[in-house]
């Protein structure tokens, strides 16, 4: 895949290169649409081509949201009613009256279970569901109070739309979103992609431990 610079984003590209000369095993790459036209697809640093895959982390959840954003417009979820609607058990601990608007605007308060849980429930989002769905929330109800949902809200996204679709998430992205407009980005990545995988690497100065937020939870 060839880069793409049009003129007046030519200094961008270079600013690009010049940060790659600047620190060694540095990678990086730039995309930017203006007006819907690409203006500017570059890569540098040897970690990375211009057609590599890494993981996009939290991006994801806006590429859930897409999914969540279509039910919503063949009426099939409507973010005014309660999760219980569609996801009956997710009412235990007192979270019945929380609206499918307020769980994915980070208001539910189940941010993580205390102690973490299990690699093999971690790993299978409709196990880690039903952990979620016993919880109470670790804040009050009812108070707008907002708290990034970081590790689980691909979760209570994963969940909701199994109850409404009964597909998985990624397949519904798969086959309404990614494939109609040749998107290269996936939920999921199929094993014949492997070979243009990157690991993201950490930055120079990255702490030299990783803190999974469920484990500083504490119950109220």
């Amino acid at each position: 895949m060839d880069s793409v610079i049009s003129e007046d984003f030519a200094p961008l590209a270079q600013a690009l290169e010049a940060r790659a000369a600047e620190e060694e095993n540095y990678s990086a790459q730039l995309a930017v649409y203006h007006r819907g036209e690409l203006v500017l697809s570059h890569s540098v640093g040897e970690h990375l081509a211009a057609d590599a895959l890494t993981c996009v982390f939290s991006c994801t959840k806006g590429m859930g949201a897409l999914v969540i954003a279509l039910l919503v417009q063949d009426g099939l979820i409507d973010p005014a009613a309660p999760m219980t609607t569609y996801w009956p058990e997710f009412g235990a601990g007192g979270k019945n009256k929380l609206t499918v608007g307020e769980v994915l605007s980070h208001q539910a308060g189940v941010l993580g279970v205390p102690g973490g849980v299990p690699s093999e429930v971690l790993l299978n989002s409709a196990e880690y569901a039903k952990v979620l769905a016993s919880m109470p929330s670790i804040w009050p109800l009812g108070q707008n109070i907002v708290g990034y949902h970081a590790i689980t809200m691909g979760v209570l996204m994963e969940e909701l739309v199994r109850r409404v679709a009964g597909k998985e998430l990624k397949d519904v992205f798969e086959e309404r979103i990614r494939k109609p407009l040749s998107a290269d980005v996936y939920i999921g990545q199929d094993p014949s992609l492997e070979s243009r995988y990157r690991d993201v690497l950490a930055g120079v100065e990255a702490p030299s431990e990783f803190l999974i937020p469920s484990r500083q939870l504490a119950w109220r």
